[in-house]
């Protein structure tokens, strides 16, 4: 994913619009899903120490 953003961020002019949207949003998708699923980890992880 980030390889796939970092190409389209330097040639912007070669994607289309929806393109470039696709790839930001789908980025986003990926970065929430990350935070969530760390969040769940320390959260699981201040239940063990308890």
């Amino acid at each position: 994913m980030r390889q796939k953003l970092a190409e389209v961020s330097s040639k912007f002019d070669k994607y289309t619009e929806k393109d470039i949207k696709e790839v930001y949003d789908k980025t986003y998708e990926v970065r929430l899903q990350l935070m969530t699923k760390r969040n769940e980890e320390k959260l699981l992880r201040e239940k063990e120490i308890d």
